[in-house]
């Protein structure tokens, strides 16, 4: 997924990777780069629409984006080894403002889904001491 999303790879291309291994779409690589990092690191530079049926650049990167936030949300939120998580690594590479909020809106969706699991998990532990 990692090559897929720095080589400027289609979109559904890079969806199906991700869908099929998720851990590997959420996965760091040596220098702390996640898929979504590559994303929004190289992908505009390398992607050719060409080579993905004359589809724009953006919409592409906005359908693997998305992709990304749905089978690796955790992603959104890791660091690499500059301390950079993707939406930062994002605006450091003047990604296009939709896309920026697309991450912000799914790092949200993440957190809120994780803080409803830790609600529900402690609900559980305390009815299992009763």
């Amino acid at each position: 997924v990692h090559f897929a999303a720095e080589y400027g790879a289609p979109s559904d291309v890079i969806a199906y990777l991700a869908e099929e291994d998720p851990s590997s779409a959420e996965a760091q690589d040596v220098t702390g780069m996640t898929p979504m990092h590559h994303l929004c690191q190289t992908y505009a530079k390398r992607h050719q629409p060409q080579k993905d049926c004359g589809r724009k650049t953006k919409k592409c990167m906005l359908e693997s984006m998305k992709a990304l936030i749905k089978f690796a949300p955790k992603s959104l939120n890791l660091e690499d080894m500059n301390g950079m998580n993707a939406i930062e690594c994002a605006i450091q590479n003047e990604i296009d403002i939709k896309l920026v909020r697309t991450l912000q809106k799914g790092s949200v969706r993440f957190q809120q889904q994780k803080s409803q699991f830790n609600v529900a998990n402690s609900s559980q532990c305390q009815n299992n001491m009763k």
